[in-house]
């Protein structure tokens, strides 16, 4: 398997992991300092357990109607690298019914055998009602 090919593996299973509710399964792909910048660089979360127990929130308190995604690019240089896709989700919370997209930014980095994802950001995101 190719390095590009194990790092779109490991954004799969991250990505499964939280469309499938299970955002725990999450944590081995990731590194223990995985850092988010929070849309608008607002702020940041640090941790792999902060960041699937942001999902585990998300889950809670949301409901995606709708997920698709799309655009995928994946650069490997040496021992990074960038994972890069458009995404839409139509979602409810409480009585609010919205629509979100974006760009998801991811890096990763080859830990021994595994690609663990160590950076995300959401770019150009805009959330609207749907």
């Amino acid at each position: 398997m190719s390095a590009e090919d194990e790092v779109r593996e490991a954004m799969h299973e991250i990505q499964a992991a939280w469309r499938e509710n299970r955002p725990r399964d999450m944590i081995p792909h990731l590194h223990a300092d995985v850092t988010m910048a929070l849309p608008g660089f607002t702020a940041v979360i640090k941790g792999r357990h902060i960041l699937a127990t942001s999902f585990i929130e998300f889950g809670k308190s949301a409901r995606v109607l709708q997920y698709s995604e799309g655009d995928l690019e994946v650069h490997v240089v040496g021992e990074t690298a960038v994972v890069a896709f458009e995404f839409q989700m139509t979602y409810e919370r409480g009585d609010y019914r919205g629509h979100s997209s974006g760009r998801d930014f991811w890096i990763f980095a080859r830990d021994d055998d595994r690609w663990l994802g160590v950076w995300r950001m959401m770019m150009d995101v805009t959330d609207q009602p749907a």
